[in-house]
């Protein structure tokens, strides 16, 4: 019973926040350290989370 409400409930929004949740503290670290690059890394950021992302989990995201 656990185990089925994880599958169903907890492991989607898991899956779909940390992505965001990383995203999101590379960018505060990129703009508190390397303020001048931050919008490129950012952008360099997105596309290297969405790839694995699309790795892990392929029938998700494609």
């Amino acid at each position: 019973m656990i185990k089925d409400l994880l599958k169903r409930i907890i492991y989607p929004i898991l899956f779909d926040t940390i992505p965001i949740i990383v995203i999101i503290i590379l960018s505060a670290i990129y703009v508190e350290f390397i303020p001048q690059h931050w919008g490129k890394l950012t952008l360099i950021t997105v596309f290297i989370v969405g790839w694995i992302a699309c790795k892990l989990m392929p029938d998700k995201y494609m």
